[in-house]
């Protein structure tokens, strides 16, 4: 479960749990119980990402590979950077762009038959 990874993440890097919680939005009460294995939020994986930059986003949501980064040369082995993702994000929404203009292009051509 990623709250367990998450856990392992924060021992691993020796970060005091209750103030690595309240940093990513959430309580410890979370990551107790039953509670541990309620999904993650959106923010909260964000607000991890933020604090730990070298985090495989890979290992954290399927368990899957290493836990950190090695480096950002490493294309081939699973590992999704914050960086690679803005960039695929950005692609994506460049796509969209210009897909929102053509439909405007054909549009205003079917009016104008």
């Amino acid at each position: 479960m990623i709250k367990q990874r998450i856990i392992q993440l924060i021992e691993n890097k020796k970060i005091a749990k209750e103030n690595f919680y309240k940093k990513i939005g959430m309580t410890s009460a979370s990551f107790r119980g039953s509670a541990k294995e309620t999904p993650i939020n959106s923010n909260a994986i964000e607000n991890i990402l933020s604090e730990i930059s070298d985090l495989n986003l890979y290992w954290l949501i399927t368990g899957k590979g290493k836990m950190f980064i090695e480096s950002e040369n490493n294309e081939n082995n699973g590992d999704i950077t914050v960086s690679h993702l803005n960039e695929l994000l950005q692609i994506k929404q460049e796509k969209i762009e210009s897909l929102e203009n053509e439909i405007k292009v054909l549009k205003s051509i079917i009016e104008k038959e």
